[in-house]
């Protein structure tokens, strides 16, 4: 059971992956692709990265989006759907696992939004040596 803890992050990262992906689906411009990164990083923690062609989140909404309630002013201009509370749910799971979420443009520069969410991954416990004294007879 040793990697245990680590495998319940991995899938839960990617459970939380899937649900990013959902949301950059429902503001991608479609047919305009959803691209899906998972690595795990060199400094240890997991990494997911969701970028898509949508209308993207504009600098001056980046840290609003993430609090309850708050759509970007473009969002709410285009009359598309929703809640505001998809970035909110996502940020507090990850912080409530000692990760972090990040909004940003597109690595490659074009309109939309690159999500990344990145968690670090569990320590195994330390396995104590366990002694045995035997009776000897005799």
């Amino acid at each position: 059971m040793q990697g245990a803890p680590n495998r319940l992050i991995k899938r839960g990262l990617i459970a939380l992956g899937l649900a990013m992906v959902g949301l950059a689906l429902a503001w991608a411009l479609w047919p305009k692709p959803v691209t899906v990164e998972v690595a795990e990083l060199r400094s240890g923690p997991l990494a997911v990265s969701v970028e898509d062609e949508g209308i993207g989140i504009p600098d001056a909404d980046r840290a609003l989006v993430v609090e309850p309630f708050h759509r970007a002013w473009n969002v709410r201009e285009s009359r598309i759907p929703g809640t505001g509370l998809g970035l909110y749910i996502a940020r507090r799971l990850v912080e409530a696992h000692g990760g972090e979420l990040t909004i940003g443009d597109r690595a490659d520069g074009r309109s939309g939004t690159r999500v990344r969410i990145t968690l670090p991954l569990a320590k195994a416990p330390a396995r104590r040596e366990r002694t045995a004294e035997v009776a000897g007879s005799g």
